[in-house]
């Protein structure tokens, strides 16, 4: 006698068919004839009158059910037990860049709660230097952050990158050709505080040009910056999918340049040892909920630990 055997007597009898229990279990027809049949023979009953229209159970086989449900029922239990013990519970704290938490942070968090109803997340969202900062003096089990340059020794595990478009106001740059930094400099530029670490690699993207722009105004949310573009305040360099709403209404528009400025590169950085095992099952999540670029992906601390 065996789980299957149970569970083939089982939808049979609720379904009063050998074809619809053989469908609802993914195998064959005569396959739960088999099992069907090995399980009378060892009992030494039989469990259904095979000769009306549709399959009914036999007095001995109504006694049997009430067993095999009971014995299914008990199996589920003792799996989900056992499930519970081995799945991580308790609290973690979740650091997050402002990008992914516009992106894919809510696909990561579902994900998270699904697959482990035990554990409680805790999130913050912040710019990358403060949330590596709060790895490192213990405020958080993980970090979700971006960087062109990422400077830490704890594991980590690359999520993909994502493509950094300068926009402005339509009409004022329709139908030139690539702009220069040095084009770009004499206008009002919004910008990532200096808090961030991508405003480094801005001030980079120019000089290494010999531009340096001198009208800026500071901002550490990318939507506020969005936002104060769409007023006609200046130009911002911004993720290009947080602003393919405001492209499709010409309510801004992408500014073509020469060089490109290189995508941003996200990593999940994890705390060392013990305190990192609960972020650990969160980064691995995170690449699977992350919608960035994977392509040219490089070695990662966490898969190959």
């Amino acid at each position: 006698m065996n789980l299957r055997q149970l569970e083939s007597l089982v939808w049979v009898a609720k379904l009063q068919s050998f074809a619809a229990a053989a469908e609802k279990l993914h195998t064959t027809q005569p396959t739960i004839s088999i099992r069907i049949q090995e399980l009378e023979k060892e009992l030494g009953i039989v469990l259904f009158d095979r000769s009306q229209r549709t399959v009914c159970l036999t007095p001995r086989g109504r006694e049997c059910l009430a067993y095999a449900e009971q014995i299914l029922a008990w199996t589920e239990q003792l799996r989900a037990s056992v499930n519970e013990k081995t799945s991580p519970r308790g609290r973690a704290s979740l650091g997050v860049s402002e990008i992914i938490a516009h992106t894919w942070l809510s696909t990561l968090l579902s994900s998270l709660n699904e697959k482990y109803p035990g554990l409680d997340i805790d999130t913050e969202i912040d710019l990358t230097p403060r949330l590596i900062d709060g790895l490192q003096s213990g405020q958080f089990d993980v970090v979700l952050v971006g960087a062109h340059h990422l400077s830490t020794t704890f594991p980590s595990l690359f999520l993909g990158t994502t493509k950094f478009v300068w926009v402005g106001k339509p009409c004022a740059w329709s139908g030139m050709s690539p702009l220069t930094p040095t084009d770009i400099q004499a206008e009002r530029i919004i910008v990532y505080a200096k808090a961030s670490s991508i405003h480094q690699s801005i001030n980079d993207w120019f000089i290494q040009s010999g531009a340096f722009p001198t009208n800026k105004i500071t901002c550490n949310a990318a939507i506020t910056m969005i936002t104060l573009a769409a007023a006609g305040l200046g130009l911002t360099l911004v993720p290009e999918h947080l602003v393919a709403r405001e492209i499709a209404d010409k309510v801004l528009e992408i500014i073509t340049t020469e060089p490109p400025f290189d995508p941003l590169h996200y990593h999940a950085v994890c705390a060392p040892g013990k305190r990192g095992e609960i972020g650990k099952i969160i980064a691995l999540e995170a690449l699977q909920a992350s919608s960035f670029d994977k392509s040219n992906k490089p070695r990662n601390d966490l898969e190959d630990s």
